[in-house]
């Protein structure tokens, strides 16, 4: 699993989220990964990633994403 930031400001090209998956998969070393091979991705927004209240969500978001590895 990896966990992906989508950010919304979009000033650089990398910033969002289908960049990095398609780079991901382009790669030669990372598209051979598990995680990018079976999309085994969980998306953060960037209000997730800063400090604050939102953290909350993050970590349930990362909470669900690690218990789907088990099923």
């Amino acid at each position: 699993m990896l966990v992906l930031g989508d950010l919304s400001r979009k000033r650089i090209e990398g910033d969002s989220l289908y960049t990095k998956k398609a780079f991901l998969a382009s790669n030669p070393l990372s598209r051979r990964l598990d995680a990018v091979r079976n999309q085994r991705y969980v998306v953060l927004t960037g209000c997730e990633l800063d400090p604050g209240i939102r953290e909350v969500d993050a970590v349930e978001k990362l909470a669900a994403g690690l218990q789907s590895l088990r099923q």
